[in-house]
């Protein structure tokens, strides 16, 4: 696995791409979810493959930064820091789990089902919490439904998305 510190300049441009992917999916699908200021979206795929096709260093700046500066963009300033964290760790933590190794493209093993589902848990309780600290319980627990229609929903994404992104890179070396 790569660290943050030893990264090419041509892993950091990757990063950055992914991040900056990860931002306008977000951005540019959101339905916004009025009860907490929240939105569904479909970034959580972009964080998927980046963290299943890339590993968790990929995952962690691709969810973290894209989905905090989607925030930003939206004008969802107090979302940004908890997005930042949530997104991060969601996207790292899909990288660990994966089937993921140089060479290994393989998008439908058990491995990464685990991943994309504990990836998305991850996402659904972050925000519970955040919602908890930013606006309170009663809110939190309405806000539950959208987050597992978006958590389905880039579960769904991931899968449809991943094997044409991975045929697209398919012999890249990063």
């Amino acid at each position: 696995m790569e660290s943050l510190k030893k990264l090419s300049i041509k892993q950091m441009t990757l990063a950055a791409v992914l991040a900056a992917l990860v931002c306008v999916a977000t951005y540019v699908t959101r339905i916004p979810v009025p009860a907490t200021g929240g939105m569904i979206h479909i970034g959580d795929s972009i964080i998927l493959v980046s963290a299943i096709l890339f590993g968790p260093v990929y995952g962690l700046i691709a969810g973290g930064i894209g989905s905090m500066f989607a925030n930003i963009l939206s004008g969802a300033f107090i979302w940004a820091p908890f997005t930042l964290i949530i997104k991060g760790l969601m996207g790292f933590a899909a990288g660990k789990i994966a089937d993921y190794h140089k060479g290994n493209r393989n998008i439908f093993s058990a491995r990464n089902l685990i991943a994309v589902v504990v990836c998305e848990g991850i996402m659904v309780v972050g925000y519970f919490i955040a919602c908890i600290i930013l606006l309170d319980i009663t809110v939190a627990i309405s806000a539950l439904t959208p987050d597992l229609i978006q958590a389905g929903g880039g579960i769904l994404i991931y899968f449809i998305l991943a094997p044409v992104v991975g045929r697209v890179i398919k012999g890249m070396s990063f």
